[in-house]
């Protein structure tokens, strides 16, 4: 025999005293804040990086850090599906931003001390945490929307991310503006991103508390219908 699966809509499956679509719960709501957390780190990574040497004159330090970072963000990648599922979404989300700001502050350290041994091992541990965090994102992304309107929330969700870049942009720019000559970017710049990222920590951890109440109140209201094959 066959099954046919059908899904009902958004309002209806979720039981609430509200039906609106902005409720805290709702999978709009839930895409546009894993949206946010990717705003804070990994789009503020990319414009740390758009730098060019993340903020240093001599790019060796931050050259090497990328070189690990890759290395094991190749492993976790593929390791981070299976570290979700025992995990879950909040303590695996928050994993994976703490690193983004770990890997923010070595380079403020760099700035003070030149010793790229941190930096290095930062970058090391922010691959495994950018591993967590995009096996996170994907299994959100697949999850929460409903069928119908899967295309309009993943184009919310990278809309949200990449001004992350273009905002994070504006940070060196305006606190580097004054400067005449060719020099490392001020503490400032790193402290700036270090903010960002730290209060998308806590985002991270408020984030999908619901998730297994929204997944599982989805699956009861799923009606099934059998039929001979």
């Amino acid at each position: 025999m066959g099954a046919e699966v059908e899904v009902k809509d958004e309002e209806s499956i979720t039981k609430l005293s509200t039906k609106s679509r902005f409720r805290y719960n709702s999978p709009l709501v839930q895409v546009s804040l894993i949206g946010l957390v990717c705003f804070c780190c990994p789009g503020m990574f990319n414009a740390l990086s758009g730098m060019g040497g993340g903020g240093q004159v001599d790019s060796t330090a931050t050259n090497n850090a990328n070189t690990a970072l890759y290395t094991t963000f190749t492993v976790f990648g593929i390791l981070g599906g299976g570290i979700y599922n025992i995990l879950g979404p909040h303590l695996t989300l928050a994993a994976g931003c703490s690193t983004y700001v770990l890997y923010a502050g070595s380079l403020l350290y760099y700035n003070e001390q030149q010793h790229q041994g941190f930096v290095i091992i930062a970058g090391a541990l922010l691959g495994i945490g950018a591993g967590l965090l995009w096996a996170c994102e994907g299994a959100i992304m697949t999850s929460y929307p409903p069928p119908n309107r899967k295309g309009t929330y993943i184009s919310l969700f990278w809309s949200i991310f990449n001004m992350g870049g273009v905002i994070g942009g504006l940070i060196p720019f305006i606190l580097n503006y004054h400067r005449n000559e060719a020099a490392s970017v001020n503490d400032a710049t790193y402290i700036g991103f270090m903010c960002f990222m730290s209060a998308d920590i806590v985002d991270s951890i408020r984030e999908y508390k619901v998730q297994e109440q929204q997944l599982l109140g989805r699956l009861i209201h799923t009606r099934f219908r059998y039929f001979p094959s």
